[in-house]
């Protein structure tokens, strides 16, 4: 998928790098302290509840892969 922001057009992957991206900002800690991923199982519903946040967000972290990615900023404009 691209997305164009200011006439850049900007690759969007939702693969591997994607999800290990939510993993670190979504995951619950183990009482032994171990982390567990939780990006996807906590996101999904919210994207298909139509949450504009979590979209914006998505194509935001969709970008990872990218050599010049957009700003979030420039994604939720």
């Amino acid at each position: 998928m691209v997305i164009t922001i200011k006439g850049n057009d900007y690759g969007v992957k939702f693969g591997i790098a994607f999800v290990r991206q939510l993993d670190e900002k979504y995951f619950v800690k183990s009482q032994a302290g171990v982390k567990f991923g939780t990006g996807l199982e906590t996101k999904v519903p919210m994207l298909l509840t139509g949450d504009a946040i979590t979209l914006s967000e998505f194509l935001y972290l969709g970008t990872c892969t990218e050599a010049k990615r957009p700003t979030q900023k420039e994604v939720d404009n």
